[in-house]
């Protein structure tokens, strides 16, 4: 079975993915604003799921017009050979998002959606990040931001606020254990998130959401031909909204 990554609301749960799907529909928007990917251009999906039960799960796959170009990536445990069927023109790829086998530079566009946080402690989030920019030249990442009030994985309000150990043993507590590992949740704000790509590339934070309140982090990671000095910083900080 495909893995779960919020908690299940019951009836509410269509309206929590038809939400998720809004949401991700601006982001597919800023996508192809910043990206501009011509048809013949190689783009990938990184970190793909299994589900199939509501198109929040899989925005990019219906929204992207140029699919014979399109590469989905996903772990084994996903089941996510489903891809390739269900949008003709579409190559599913079944790997580890830590060790993806193509070369550096493979593919001209990609995004990486709501991986990042679930991919266990910060040195396995930077590999993660630091190998999908490796084959990458220009890829958005997206993360739920920790400082918005409503945690979207659990649903629950503030308590991710608290020290890192008191917030993982209320989850316990609630019967939520899966989310209290950190190899599963591992949430991160601005400055985490900025902190995990490679300072040889040119990274552009962006913050989504609501004005003041941003629910979600994008950043927007590119190669930068002929850079300099590696120990040169390439991160810029640019304080937008996806509309």
């Amino acid at each position: 079975m495909p893995l779960r990554y919020s908690t299940d609301l019951g009836v509410l749960d269509r309206l929590k993915n038809d939400l998720a799907f809004q949401v991700r529909k601006r982001i597919f928007a800023r996508f192809m604003r910043e990206c501009a990917p011509p048809p013949s251009a190689r783009v990938a999906d990184f970190g793909v799921s299994g589900n199939r039960d509501h198109p929040a799960h899989y925005f990019f796959e219906s929204l992207y017009p140029y699919r014979e170009q399109l590469t989905v990536i996903g772990r084994a445990a996903e089941e996510a050979g489903w891809f390739a069927e269900a949008f003709p023109g579409v190559r599913f790829l079944e790997a580890d998002l830590r060790e993806i086998p193509l070369p550096a530079g493979y593919f001209d566009y990609g995004i990486c959606n709501a991986v990042v946080e679930h991919a266990g402690v910060v040195d396995k989030q930077a590999a993660l990040v630091s190998e999908v920019c490796r084959v990458c030249r220009c890829v958005l990442f997206t993360t739920p931001n920790k400082r918005f009030p409503l945690e979207l994985h659990t649903w629950l309000p503030v308590l991710h606020w608290l020290p890192d150990g008191a917030y993982r043993a209320v989850l316990r507590r609630l019967g939520l254990d899966y989310f209290a590992e950190v190899e599963n949740l591992n949430l991160l704000d601005a400055a985490s998130f900025l902190s995990l790509f490679p300072r040889a590339r040119r990274n552009k934070l962006i913050s989504a959401g609501l004005p003041f309140l941003p629910s979600n982090l994008l950043c927007l990671s590119r190669e930068i031909e002929g850079s300099g000095s590696p120990g040169q910083p390439a991160t810029s900080v640019v304080t937008e909204r996806v509309r």
